[in-house]
């Protein structure tokens, strides 16, 4: 979200919040002074018509008195003689009475009544029969025994409007005349006041809509029955409040609604009440709310564009340009500079950003010199790396070739041999420290990638320890592996520098640990859901102490920096160990204890490949009996775990006398097969098996030695004892299994004992040498590597540049060439193009190219693969890599011979596929015939790794297509050409060849062409591939 919106929801709570606040205050307030003031302007309107009211009320009164203390009035009541008083006197006081009633209109009688409320005179006898006599009467009576100088009463009727009775009593003391002796109050003097002219007067009194005024006596009837403002009588607790509260306004709820009532006292308790319905009242509150509200708002809009004005002004523009100007430091434009000038914060941090563009603007210039010199004394490192690294690593290779063949040549004594041996250890040592510092260079420079390819893990960590076996078994230490059978073999990931970490955890642990055992093991464990492999190397030796256990992963760094100490190395194995494992995704930690031993271990996703392949087929152990005979521990546990996962009985000894006693045991149910060590106490193996034969159930076991070095006993001792079979510790799971397989089912044949030189490597294919081309410029390189091929039983021949090597490709077939790649006249990687042009221009047979080089920076793999190699076999190399590189690729070669059905019929001028098979059957058949003991399902892995990576190889041809690559899609084609032939798919191969040739020469449209008729005949070759799957 940018500033400015953050802005803008900072400003709006901050305005309109505290003006909701108020606008609510506000709106209470105003509602209750509002009404307060409705009520006080009704208020107001009744002031006037109360105080008429009470000053009719006054007058009245006045009049009352006026008449009472009148000597018409005294006289005639003194009259002692009735016909005089009445007959005379009468008419006169009458006629008095009526002057005044002329005065004024809205008196309607004037009285004398007696003490006991009997008319004595009055000016009209119409009162007579109306109740207003009868309350007049008691008025009068009232004054019998009170001393109240003036009373009054309001009568209301249904007939008529109601009248106003004010009394006065007529007191003779204060009479102008002579009063007899004791006389006092003679009577009572009544003014009735028709009060009908207060109607009108309330009829225009006007306080709104629905409202009105109206006068309601003690009783709570209103005076006027014909008003509708209040029509009903009103209940005792409704003019109580009025009475005592009604000044400040009263809500009520009446038979015609809510309503606001006011009042004001009137005459003889009656109440002058105003009435307001509550309707007015709400409209004046809707009025009050839509003004509130429109004032908020606009208020809130006012001040939310006046913060956000000053805002922008002083905030957000500065900070805007605070951020250009950083944007554009950052592009590079150190000499821009931010416009701010404030003396404030942002002030402070513009002249800070100023500043700082100026200081980056230097150092920049500062660290592209110091880089440019950087990158030359890189550019020259490296040179110097690879050319060091092939001048050393040229004669070094002769040297460790003559060595290995002077020591295989059986002619040396002891002493020769001893010599030979030294020169080969300590040209592997030279080689070891360089290929450490040549793999440090390449992790700091950050140009050591990993690979990702399928190997199978069993093999990576047997490949390691078997590596270490003879040196170990020198020191008298027990090397042991142990990878559960659970553990699915065949992964995918950097199987090569997997097999450099685990080499350099088990030199280590082999140097430092003096007796007792070293162990390298596999587990399969669960991080996050996910299953991980974690690897772990153990050791009885010297132990790490605490503070160091850090320190021993930097780089030329050890436990023992001391110039006394005992073990040597660059003290860079287990920093190149740590990176490796850290580019594929894992730590390597320790755990050590001093004079106990110590723990390696590291976990890394190593994902699985060729799911449908397994290791072996164990049903054919199932049932057997076994004895293993061994006093490590560890060794017999992991033989024992071996065997019972397939499903063989196994049974532990300790020692010999054990295992003769064991035996003896057994004599019902003997044993099959009798696994047995060489190197025990008291009673080796020799000793134990002579035991073991002079038992009757001992006479027909076979018997097993596993031995931790070759060359301990003769095969006289042997055969005096009937050995059936050996193996070198640590055992191969693989080797034991097929061991056991031959001596439980009498499949295949037992691999001869080594007795002899543990140098000897077995020939590959005795009947049928391998036709290999060996180009090598340096004499002595190219005399041991053809005295190892030899060796191996390969046909040799030989060419001295790229040049040599095209004539004698061209004359003659190879199975394989080695080449070397820095070369007179014509170098290996120039050879090989024009090889991969030759072959796609003429036959499209692919002949397999391995590399022999000595260089060994980043790149260099990728020069050899680019130019069309297909493998890379480092100086120096010994016999047993190059056995392994010929078997490897020769083998690929006899696949590869392709029918005669896939050339291409140079006739055809339109350039068409000549028609083909889907597969060719004596491809399928060369499969079959390499399969044996060791690989019963060759056939099955080869189709199921073919329709897994031609797929991958389809779809990346797609892809190049498609981003207009043409050198892309030449790469997969030239990989599928060569896969497709291996399984007989002619029509996959020439299409492959033709897709080739079509990118280098860019012709994408040709391509383009090509590619439907690739995918048809693609999904043919899946169809028919899949039937021979099913059919196997």
């Amino acid at each position: 979200m940018r500033l400015q919106s953050k802005l803008s929801l900072l400003i709006i709570p901050a305005c309109v919040l505290p003006l909701l606040a108020l606008g609510i205050a506000a709106y209470s307030q105003l509602q209750q002074v509002a009404v307060t003031n409705r009520l006080a302007d009704v208020r107001t309107v009744l002031g006037p018509l109360s105080e008429r009211l009470s000053s009719e009320l006054r007058t009245t009164e006045t009049n009352a008195r006026l008449f009472a203390t009148s000597p018409f009035v005294s006289r005639y009541l003194l009259a002692q003689d009735a016909d005089i008083k009445y007959s005379m006197m009468e008419p006169s006081l009458l006629e008095f009475f009526d002057t005044y009633r002329r005065g004024f209109t809205n008196y309607e009688s004037i009285e004398l009544r007696n003490l006991d409320g009997t008319v004595d005179t009055r000016t009209s006898d119409t009162m007579a029969e109306l109740p207003t006599d009868r309350v007049a009467a008691e008025l009068a009576r009232s004054f019998a025994d009170s001393s109240a100088a003036t009373r009054s009463r309001i009568v209301r009727t249904e007939a008529q409007s109601p009248r106003l009775i004010v009394g006065v009593p007529v007191d003779l003391k204060d009479a102008r005349v002579s009063l007899a002796a004791g006389a006092k109050r003679q009577g009572v003097l009544l003014i009735v006041v028709d009060l009908s002219f207060v109607a009108p007067i309330l009829n225009k009194i006007s306080i709104g809509p629905g409202g009105g005024v109206t006068v309601v006596d003690r009783n709570g009837d209103p005076w006027f029955a014909d008003r509708g403002i209040l029509s009903q009588r009103l209940d005792d607790q409704l003019r109580e409040r009025l009475t005592h509260g009604g000044g400040m306004g009263i809500e009520a709820e009446l038979a015609d609604g809510r309503r606001y009532l006011n009042s004001l006292p009137l005459l003889d308790d009656s109440l002058l009440v105003a009435s307001v319905p509550h309707a007015q009242v709400a409209t004046i509150r809707r009025e009050i709310e839509t003004t509130v509200f429109a004032v908020t708002l606009t208020g809130a809009i006012a001040i939310y564009w006046l913060l956000y004005w000053l805002l922008r002004r002083f905030v957000l523009l500065p900070v805007q340009a605070l951020q250009k100007s950083a944007q554009l430091i950052g592009a590079g434009q150190y000499t821009v500079r931010v416009p701010i000038d404030s003396r404030d914060e942002l002030g402070d941090l513009a002249g800070t950003l100023n500043h700082l563009g100026t200081d980056l603007g230097g150092m920049l210039s500062d660290l592209r010199t110091a880089k440019d010199r950087a990158e030359s004394a890189s550019v020259a490192k490296s040179e110097f790396l690879a050319r060091m690294s092939h001048e050393i690593r040229t004669p070094l290779n002769g040297v460790l070739g003559m060595a290995e063949l002077l020591i295989g040549s059986r002619g040396l004594d002891d002493r020769q041999t001893r010599y030979a041996d030294g020169i080969r250890h300590s040209a592997e040592s030279l080689m070891s420290v360089i290929n450490d510092i040549l793999d440090f260079s390449k992790i700091e420079a950050g140009q050591l990638e990993l690979d990702r390819a399928p190997f199978n893990l069993r093999e990576i960590v047997e490949d390691a320890i078997e590596l270490l076996s003879q040196r170990s078994a020198a020191k008298g230490l027990e090397l042991v592996c142990d990878i559960p059978l659970q553990i699915y073999a065949h992964r995918t990931g950097d199987g090569n520098r997997l097999r450099q970490v685990l080499i350099n955890l088990l030199g280590n642990a082999v140097k430092f640990t003096e007796h007792g055992e070293v162990v390298a093991s596999v587990s399969e464990v669960k991080e996050d859901g996910h299953s991980k492999l974690r690897f772990e190397v153990r050791d009885t030796g010297v132990g790490i102490r605490a503070e160091n256990q850090t320190r021993i992963f930097e780089s030329f760094s050890q436990e023992d920096g001391s110039i006394t100490r005992r073990y040597g190395g660059t003290g860079l194995g287990l920093a190149i160990s740590r990176r490796l494992i850290g580019l594929m995704g894992g730590d390597i930690s320790v755990k050590s204890t001093v004079g106990v031993g110590s723990r390696f271990f590291f976990t890394i996703d190593l994902p699985r490949a060729l799911d449908s392949v397994t290791d072996l087929q164990p049903a054919g152990l199932a049932g057997s009996r076994v004895l293993i005979v061994d006093d490590n521990a560890t060794n017999r546990e992991i033989v024992r775990r071996q065997l019972q996962g397939w499903g063989v009985d196994a049974t532990e000894a300790a020692s010999g006398s054990d295992a003769l006693e064991a035996i003896r045991r057994a004599n019902d149910d003997p044993f099959d097969v009798v696994l047995l060590d060489l190197h025990m106490p008291v009673l080796d193996g020799l000793a134990t098996a002579r035991g073991i034969r002079a038992l009757p159930a001992g006479v027909d076991v076979a018997i097993v030695i596993l031995s931790s070095m070759t060359g301990d006993a003769t095969r006289d001792d042997w055969d005096k004892v009937s050995i059936s079979a050996s193996l070198t510790k640590p055992v191969r799971q693989r080797d034991l299994y097929e061991c056991l397989d031959v001596l439980l089912r009498g499949t295949g044949a037992l691999r001869a004992l080594k007795n002899d030189s543990a140098d000897e490597s077995p020939v590959i294919n005795a009947a049928q040498p391998h036709r290999v081309l060996l180009v090598e410029d340096n004499a002595v390189n190219l005399a041991v590597a053809q005295s190892m091929l030899d060796k191996i039983n390969c046909h040799v021949m030989s060419a001295g540049n790229g040049r040599e090597a095209l004539e004698l490709i061209a004359a003659n077939e190879f199975d394989l060439v080695l080449m070397d790649c820095q070369m007179p006249e014509m170098d290996g990687l120039t050879a090989t193009r024009l090889v991969r042009e030759r072959e796609a221009a003429t036959t499209g047979l692919h002949l397999p190219i391995v590399a022999l080089t000595a260089n060994a920076l980043q790149g260099d793999r990728e020069k050899c693969l680019d130019a069309g190699m297909d493998d890379y076999l480092t100086k120096p190399f010994s016999t047993a890599q190059l056995r392994v590189a010929v078997e490897k690729w020769s083998r690929l070669a006899q696949l590869e011979d392709v029918p005669m059905s896939l050339i291409r019929n140079t006739n055809n001028k339109t350039g068409d596929v000549t028609p083909v098979d889907v597969l060719d059957r004596a491809a399928l058949d060369q499969i079959r015939q390499l399969q044996g003991a060791d690989q019963p399902d060759l056939l099955r892995q080869v189709i199921e790794i073919y329709l897994d990576s031609s797929a991958q190889l389809v779809r990346q041809i797609d892809t190049a297509l498609a981003a207009a690559d043409a050198d892309a899609a030449g790469r997969a084609a030239h990989a599928l050409k060569s896969s497709s032939g291996n399984v007989g798919a002619a029509a996959v191969t020439q299409l492959a060849a033709e897709i080739e040739a079509a990118a280098r020469a860019n012709a994408l449209d040709r391509i383009a062409e090509l590619h439907a008729e690739l995918h048809a005949a693609f999904g043919k070759v899946q169809q028919a591939l899949a039937a021979e799957l099913q059919a196997a």
